[in-house]
C-alpha cells in the first residue's frame, strides 16, 4: 500500500490489543487486607473490546471540546 507506515510501536499496540481481545489471563483475588495473592484463570465471554487510545486524534483534540462546553 502506498503511504502506509508500519512501526515498532504500531506492532507493540497491535499485539498489546490483539492479546486483550483475546480475554484470556490471570486475576489476582488479593485483598487489601490479605497477604496471600491467588492468581486464578479467568477467560473473558465479552465480544466487544472497547479502547479510548486515540480519541483526542479522532475529535480534533479536548481543547474543542473543552471550547464548546464553555459556550454552552
Amino acid at each position: 500500500m502506498i503511504g502506509l507506515h508500519i512501526s515498532f510501536q504500531d506492532l507493540n499496540i497491535g499485539i498489546a490489543l490483539w492479546l486483550a481481545s483475546g480475554g484470556d489471563g490471570w486475576v489476582s483475588d488479593a485483598d487489601d487486607n490479605d497477604d496471600t495473592h491467588a492468581r486464578i484463570k479467568y477467560k473473558s465471554n465479552a465480544r466487544i473490546l472497547l479502547v479510548g487510545a486515540g480519541a483526542d486524534e479522532q475529535c480534533a483534540g479536548y481543547g474543542r471540546h473543552r471550547t464548546s462546553f464553555r459556550r454552552g
